[in-house]
């Protein structure tokens, strides 16, 4: 019982220092591995690699590992990829050349680079075009916004059009009164006059 006891005791242990001996990031060594991966599968093994490659440069190891900045590119502009960033993947694929020495002069490798920097190009573009799309939504709202305030521009300008004729028309009636009353003035002055000559003569 004891002897039984001891071999299952010991098949636990040797599992579970097996499972602490496994490396927490692992590299798929092969390339189709990547290449068939799921849209919810990619982030977590973008960051699995951006780990190892952490690791192994803290190890002093980077020349050793080209391969993971490789996979890494693939990852990046990978078309399942929900958010692809081509100039992530350029850039890992540059490291990867840099690295590699024959390898990163392959026909394959140069075809690769030379299709991610026009896909690079290509999303440099697009977001270019979608920045001027945004100035121009933003601006036609700023002519949205001035044109209803021309509008209301132009309804005042109306109503101090009517206020300023509605002020003519009663300059007009006041200049006319004006002129009544000078007529008045003067017919009266005039009478005066003729009454003061009268008085003249009478005396």
């Amino acid at each position: 019982m004891n002897a039984r006891f001891g071999v299952i005791a010991i098949f636990v242990v040797s599992l579970f220092l097996a499972g602490g001996c496994v490396p927490r990031h692992v590299f798929r060594a092969d390339a189709g591995y990547y290449l068939n991966l799921k849209a919810v599968d990619i982030p977590a093994e973008i960051t699995n690699l951006e780990q190892l490659i952490a690791d192994i440069k803290t190890a002093g190891q980077e020349e050793k590992r080209p391969e993971l900045y490789y996979s890494l590119a693939l990852l990046f502009s990978h078309y399942n990829n929900p958010q692809p960033d081509y100039g992530l993947a350029l850039s890992s694929l540059q490291h990867y050349v840099e690295l590699a020495g024959e390898a990163g002069k392959k026909a394959e490798v140069r075809y690769l680079n030379g299709l991610l920097q026009r896909l690079d190009e290509l999303a440099g573009m697009r977001e270019q075009c979608q920045r001027i799309d945004e100035e121009k939504t933003h601006l036609e709202q700023i002519r949205g916004g001035l044109q209803k305030k021309l509008e209301v521009l132009k309804k005042e300008k109306t109503h101090l059009e009517q206020i300023c004729s509605g002020l003519q028309e009663k300059l007009e009636d006041l200049r006319k009164e004006n002129l009544e009353k000078q007529k008045a003035i003067e017919q009266l002055r005039m009478l005066d006059m003729r009454l003061e000559q009268k008085k003249r003569i009478v005396q």
